[in-house]
Parts: C-alpha cells; sequence; structure tokens
C-alpha cells in the first residue's frame, strides 16, 4: 500500500472506532435504564504487517489474526485501560492517519525495549 492509501485506511479506522464508541455508548444507555451490566471494550489501532487465516486442526479451525503488529496492539489496549481510554493508537498509526491525535505519553509495553509513544482521539465529553 501507498501512503495515501495507508492514510486513508488509518482515517477509516478512526471513524469505525468513533462509531463503534458511539455504539456501545448508546446500547449502555440502554443496558443501565434495564439494569444490565454495562459492555466494556477498548481498542489499539496500530499498523503492521499481520499474518491471518486458519489457524488449528482439521476438527477446530480459527480464523485469526497473528504476528508482532497485533502483540502491539493488544499491549497498546492495556495501556489504553490504564489510562482510563476507549481508543488508543500506536505512533506509527498516528503519523500514518495524518489526523490530529493527543499524545498520552510515553509508556512500556510489555515485551518492547524502549517506551513507546501512544496516541489518542481528543476526549469527548461522557453523558
Amino acid at each position: 500500500m501507498h501512503g495515501e492509501d495507508v492514510s486513508r485506511c488509518c482515517r477509516a479506522a478512526l471513524r469505525a472506532a468513533d462509531a463503534a464508541e458511539d455504539g456501545v455508548r448508546i446500547a449502555n444507555s440502554k443496558r443501565k435504564a434495564d439494569g444490565a451490566p454495562e459492555i466494556e471494550f477498548g481498542l489499539a489501532l496500530h499498523q503492521g504487517e499481520v499474518y491471518y487465516g486458519n489457524i488449528g486442526a482439521p476438527d477446530r479451525l480459527d480464523f485469526t489474526v497473528i504476528g508482532p503488529a497485533v502483540n502491539h496492539a493488544e499491549r497498546l489496549e492495556k495501556i489504553g485501560a490504564e489510562l482510563g481510554r476507549i481508543v488508543v493508537t500506536s505512533a506509527s498509526f498516528a503519523e500514518a492517519s495524518r489526523e490530529s491525535l493527543e499524545s498520552l505519553g510515553r509508556h512500556r509495553l510489555r515485551g518492547v525495549a524502549e517506551p513507546q509513544e501512544v496516541f489518542a482521539p481528543s476526549a469527548r465529553p461522557t453523558a
């Protein structure tokens, strides 16, 4: 993929993350009114190469995505939870998106030698 294509994909991912956050917020309003537990979720956006496909034995195949970029995103999501942010991104994603994202500072990610800068969309007021 070329630079503008990557940027367009990253911006689309940010819009999808925003829509997911809105959807869960709406669902949680209804769940709260019904006395049901609220849905908690976090989302981390990172860019990189991944491997995907069916993995497992013939009698139990799972479609999955694996690779260093997946591991990085999983570790970013944990940082997002620690920071109380639903959506976070890696520095490479933030740069590629060409969007104005808020830096949340540098944080240590398990298995990564150097602290990594983490970004997020600007905080939105909670209802």
